[in-house]
């Protein structure tokens, strides 16, 4: 499925296959990169194909949203649960319905902590 995403500012409209969808940022609980497309992914677990780069997904995105590492994007008020792990990284637990864990980057973890003011 080729996608084609513009983020406005009350969600997502997407192309596919000539049509609209319309997704609100809302319902978006993170967006991973991987096998070479980005995918964002719903509450409910559905999973949308985007042609951009995280980089200009992020770029797009509203402040509720935060990069914690190379490949995954999480919606901050979507963060069910946060656990400590080794090598000054973090453990995300989503609020999905998955209950996704999500391992934060080394890179990421000073940004991190201070938008989730976590000290």
């Amino acid at each position: 499925i080729y996608t084609r995403i513009f983020l406005i500012s009350f969600g997502c409209s997407m192309v596919i296959n000539t049509n609209h969808v319309f997704v609100q940022c809302s319902i978006i609980t993170y967006c991973v990169a991987k096998d070479g497309y980005v995918s964002l992914i719903t509450d409910e677990g559905k999973e949308y194909v985007c042609n951009l780069t995280l980089k200009q997904l992020e770029e797009r995105l509203p402040d509720d949203f935060i990069r914690v590492q190379k490949s995954y994007i999480v919606h901050k008020e979507k963060i069910e649960e946060i656990q400590k792990y080794f090598n000054n990284r973090l453990i995300l637990k989503m609020r999905d319905h998955n209950h996704t864990k999500i391992t934060s980057g080394t890179s990421y973890i000073d940004k991190i902590r201070e938008e989730l003011m976590l000290g």
